[in-house]
């Protein structure tokens, strides 16, 4: 069975998880361009060097490294010429830096990945709360990878998700059928007019 484990950029958690299964380790940096998501003042503050040893130390012992950049808005800055190089010169390191999949929240990161880095997988937070086929069609198209909750470990647990091939895009090669996860089901509508409200 494959898992997932949230790093705290400390060293001693791979050796401690030393001889186990392939695991794939996920984390991100505060105070960053694209933050992870957390809030800045209870992740803690890591360098880039130390990332970079990081991942290069889980590889080594045969695990695989998510970089968390699903912070859920960037205040427009992602629109704005001088901060979309920013944006691009980070997304550029954390590629060399050895990550083997990134996670967004903004559709808007996910083509900017898609475009300038293919080589970088792309899952889709659960923050971006997908709840339904057509949002989830959406940011297939968009060349989504997974969606939050759609990794190996599902399908080692036994656990029944629907996939299907993902439509061919002009603006890249054919991707692997991303599988949807079981929680990616309809929501029902309240209908203020059926509630007698209207």
């Amino acid at each position: 069975m494959n898992f997932e484990l949230a790093c705290n950029w400390d060293l001693g958690l791979i050796k401690g998880i030393k001889g186990y299964s392939p695991i794939e380790l996920f984390g991100g940096m505060p105070n960053t361009v694209v933050a992870g998501g957390r809030a800045s003042f209870v992740a803690p503050e890591v360098t880039e060097a130390q990332v970079e040893r990081y991942i290069k130390d889980a590889h080594a012992d045969g695990h695989t490294f998510n970089f968390l950049l699903n912070a859920s808005c960037l205040d427009n800055r992602e629109y704005r010429r001088d901060e979309y190089a920013k944006i691009l010169e980070h997304i550029a390191w954390v590629e060399k830096a050895g990550a083997d999949s990134v996670t967004v929240t903004i559709p808007f990161l996910l083509q900017m990945i898609k475009k300038h880095f293919p080589k970088l997988k792309v899952y889709v937070s659960s923050w971006a709360r997908v709840e339904n086929v057509r949002r989830a069609q959406f940011f297939e198209d968009m060349g989504a990878d997974g969606f939050g909750g759609d990794k190996p470990r599902l399908q080692d647990a036994g656990v029944h998700q629907k996939s299907r091939k993902v439509p061919p895009h002009s603006h890249s090669k054919p991707r692997l059928p991303v599988r949807l996860p079981p929680f990616v089901l309809p929501r029902k509508r309240h209908d203020a007019r059926l509630a007698g409200r209207a």
